[in-house]
């Protein structure tokens, strides 16, 4: 079940606010901000250069003994890492006053269905948003999750190369396009040409 849930948080922290989302632009699982330390369940990053831009943390939950317990870790006390946090179990295990200000809830049915009861997420009113996402910002460790996306970024095996070859794949596809937009430019003009054609032979 934990499992489970953690790649679920994984994809709803990619989604988009308009599905419901924070719209990441990447996120990671199971990251540990050190050799000893807090460990992430999932965490994403956006890079957007707004007030929306940060790091949003789901520690997932499967039982309330789990939950009740989380208070007393450490980096709960002070520091920790996610601008913005949130508890993701399944239905009914959290309710939204057991969880600490600033702290968003998700619920999940046995289908994998995310829905936000508390948090940043539940409304997309440009002005709502915005101060629902300026009151419930955490302050965070910015070392540690510097340290965890440097961590992320080392296990691809050459990421300048990854970068190069994505850069070309992204040329080409530009190109293809070039051509497509030019084929079909000639087959209209064809297309008027036949038109014509048989209009002048009527």
């Amino acid at each position: 079940m934990h499992d489970f849930l953690v790649k679920r948080a994984v994809r709803w922290l990619q989604s988009p606010l308009s599905k419901g989302g924070p719209g990441c632009h990447t996120a990671i699982s199971e990251a540990k901000t050190g050799f000893n330390g807090e460990i992430a369940d999932a965490i994403g990053f956006r890079a957007c250069g707004t007030f929306a831009s940060g790091s949003v943390l789901v520690e997932v939950k499967v039982s309330r003994a789990d939950f009740l317990a989380d208070k007393y870790k450490p980096h709960r006390q002070s520091g920790g890492v996610g601008n913005w946090r949130y508890y993701l179990c399944p239905e009914g295990v959290i309710n939204v006053g057991d969880i600490p200000p600033g702290w968003g809830l998700l619920w999940t049915n046995p289908r994998g269905k995310v829905t936000a009861l508390a948090g940043a997420v539940t409304t997309t009113h440009v002005v709502n948003h915005r101060e629902l996402m300026a009151s419930t910002r955490f302050e965070s460790d910015g070392e540690k999750e510097f340290y965890m996306l440097v961590r992320s970024l080392s296990r691809v095996a050459n990421p300048d190369q990854l970068n190069r070859l994505l850069r070309a794949e992204r040329n080409k596809a530009s190109i293809m396009a070039q051509d497509n937009n030019r084929l079909r430019a000639q087959i209209k003009s064809l297309e008027c040409q036949k038109f014509e054609s048989a209009w002048d032979n009527t």
